[in-house]
């Protein structure tokens, strides 16, 4: 499966049919958008580059969902899988009281 020109891992795609039609119409809006950018060009506003050697990008779909996104420069983007903003501030927070 692809959308726009984004290649969908397994996980992904799992995920996105789990997804409400609303929800996949916004993955799908903000793909194609992404599609049509130069990785280099990506708004820091939408997207975060995480910590590691792997180039792994947290791309905000809408105010709650979020996308994993493996990408470098010259290869066809990938998108991982799925999670919702809420998740994603749980794991924070139990991280960083792990570190007490």
């Amino acid at each position: 499966m692809e959308i726009s020109n984004f290649k969908m891992h397994r996980r992904a795609v799992w995920a996105f049919r789990e997804l409400d039609a609303d929800e996949q119409a916004q993955v799908r809006a903000r793909l194609a958008l992404f599609s049509e950018i130069p990785l280099a060009q990506w708004p820091p506003a939408l997207v975060k580059r995480l910590p590691g050697e792997e180039p792994i990008y947290l791309l905000r779909i809408n105010e709650s969902l979020r996308a994993f996104i493996r990408a470098a420069e010259g290869q066809q983007p990938e998108v991982l899988d799925f999670a919702a903003q809420a998740w994603l501030d749980f794991l924070a927070k139990a991280d960083a009281g792990a570190g007490k």
